[in-house]
Formats: C-alpha cells, sequence, structure tokens
C-alpha cells in the first residue's frame, strides 16, 4: 500500500469518528463550561444540509468566495506524512498528521463566550481522538495561536468578528 492510501485510511476513520463522537462531546463540553446556549454542531456527513464542514486546506476568504458556510465550521484535511519504516514488514510504517481549522463567527461587537467556545471545542477534539483507533497510534493534539480578524461583507463593512484555529494531531500509521 501506498502513502497515499495510508493517508485515505487515516482520513476515513478520522471522518468516522468525528461524525460519530464529536458533536456529543461538545455538547458536554458546552454544559460543563456554562455556554450550552452556543452549542453547534458540525455536519461531518454532510447530510444534515448545514454547510459547515469542508475537505481540504482552506482559508476563510476562499471559504466566502466559494461557499456559503454557515458558523462555526471547519475544514478538515490530511498533511505530510512519512515512512519511517518502523515495521517491517510494512509496506507503509510511519507518521501522517491530521489537520483541523476552525472558525468561529460573531456578528456584531465581539461577545462574551466566544473564549469559552473555542476552549470547549478543544476539549471535544480531545474527547474524540482519545479513544483508542485500531492500527492508528494517536500522538496528541496540538494548536496554534489563535486568529482574529474583521468579517467583512461584499461592500467590506464590518460584518462581525473570526476567530480562526488550527489544530493538529499526529498518527502512527502501520498499514
Amino acid at each position: 500500500m501506498s502513502s497515499v492510501q495510508a493517508s485515505r485510511v487515516l482520513r476515513l476513520n478520522l471522518l468516522a469518528r468525528f461524525d460519530a463522537l464529536f458533536n456529543d462531546s461538545l455538547t458536554t463540553a458546552c454544559a460543563e463550561f456554562g455556554i450550552g446556549d452556543l452549542s453547534y454542531a458540525i455536519d461531518f456527513s454532510q447530510s444534515l444540509g448545514v454547510q459547515n464542514f469542508f475537505e481540504g486546506n482552506r482559508s476563510f476568504e476562499g471559504l466566502l468566495f466559494h461557499h456559503e458556510p454557515t458558523f462555526p465550521a471547519v475544514a478538515f484535511w490530511i498533511g505530510p506524512g512519512q515512512d519511517r519504516q518502523l515495521a517491517k514488514p510494512r509496506k507503509f510504517s510511519g507518521e501522517i498528521t491530521a489537520y483541523w481549522r476552525f472558525w468561529f463567527a460573531v456578528e456584531g461587537r465581539l461577545k462574551p463566550g466566544l473564549v469559552d467556545l473555542r476552549e470547549a471545542t478543544e476539549s471535544a477534539m480531545i474527547q474524540t481522538l482519545d479513544p483508542e483507533m485500531p492500527g492508528f497510534g494517536y500522538h496528541g493534539l496540538g494548536w496554534n495561536d489563535i486568529n482574529e480578524q474583521v468579517w467583512l461583507d461584499q461592500e467590506q463593512k464590518a460584518i462581525g468578528y473570526v476567530q480562526e484555529i488550527v489544530y493538529s494531531a499526529s498518527f502512527e500509521v502501520n498499514v
């Protein structure tokens, strides 16, 4: 099996896991953080008719230009991988990194609770990735600095604010 197939196997397993676990974990975290009214659901299976899940490394500008997203939204993609030949005689035995870029948007002035919503999302990410995934060794979740920007309409008038954060997780994959 080539590394492309290894990436595909990981991508499909992660999509199934997030579809099954993320939204419930997020609802629980929001309730525990006292922000149940800010809870949201991501349509990972793209069956609910909500356009808030996108595959591929998308930018905020590209998302607005090519789609009409519902916020919060997430883009998911598989990034770099390397066959480290960790387990012989496997055809691929190495690490692959997965990424999730979340956008949290608020209209008008910055509303309280946005930081709590991001932290509830982090909690849901950790809960979703924590259970054992047969065939994959999860190495933990990381995230970058928060990027906050003004959300503009087509006439370049401010609608509100968007907070963008990228989460990453590396996995040991043996196929």
